[in-house]
């Protein structure tokens, strides 16, 4: 238990360096680039915008991977260790403090747990099943988010290079728009690949024997992704293939 806690807190406190960290990033690339294209006055400065991007989506991926990493663990120690989850949950949710809303959010998907009880062990692992399923969505849709912004960034400096060198270089503005799509279903297709791996390492479980489970899996959000994806990953779920 005071190790999940311990844990609880050493996430919060990298979430935070993060932040403060991608702020002050994003902030110094926007006066740098303002001051170069004030200085310079060339369409190159138009570079600095997917760079801007890219930063921007590393800070947001590690913090995903931040809570990711927490929650996976805190997961795994539920029936193997002392771990009450149903205290956890109600310790941080009734935690005082201006950090309350960031614990809230933390724990916003754990099992609530009300009668403080370890539920079986097929139980268990269905929490992480859908623990799994949910946060490959979320991985994905930042993912496939972060890869149509970029493109669109770069769409700009295309631009600029075509009209001031070449206008040849036009069609090179199309290519990269008709990557978007192949790129966004790779990212899609390899967190199917991810969610099973995962699933399959949970075996010995029986997935039937968690009633609602597939019902909870079909209601994630599966918003920004194609539709039939949440009953493709909920039948990879619950067939265990």
């Amino acid at each position: 238990m005071q190790e999940s806690i311990a844990l609880t807190w050493s996430t919060l406190t990298a979430r935070l360096k993060n932040l403060r960290a991608g702020a002050a990033c994003a902030g110094l690339g926007l006066l740098a680039l303002l001051i170069s294209a004030l200085g310079f006055r060339s369409g190159w400065t138009l570079a600095g915008l997917p760079a801007l991007m890219l930063l921007g989506y590393l800070f947001f991926r590690r913090d995903f991977s931040l809570v990711y990493r927490w929650e996976d663990a805190v997961l795994a120690r539920w029936g193997a260790s002392d771990l009450c989850m149903g205290i956890l949950v109600q310790t941080f949710r009734d935690h005082p403090g201006p950090l309350k809303a960031t614990l809230k959010g933390m724990i916003a998907h754990l099992p609530a747990n009300p009668d403080f009880l370890t539920p079986p062990l097929d139980a268990i692992k269905a929490e992480r099943a859908l623990f799994y399923a949910r946060s490959g969505m979320q991985r994905a849709r930042l993912a496939r988010a972060a890869a149509f912004n970029f493109a669109l960034s770069l769409l700009p400096l295309c631009a600029w290079i075509a009209f001031r060198h070449d206008p040849r270089l036009w069609p090179l503005a199309f290519i990269l728009l008709g990557l978007i799509p192949p790129l966004r279903a790779l990212i899609l297709r390899r967190e199917a690949n991810r969610l099973r791996a995962r699933c399959e390492a949970l075996d010995p479980w029986n997935p039937s024997a968690v009633p609602d489970l597939l019902a909870r899996l079909k209601a994630l959000d599966g918003a920004g992704l194609p539709p039939g994806t949440r009953e493709a990953w909920a039948k990879t779920v619950t067939d265990g293939k």
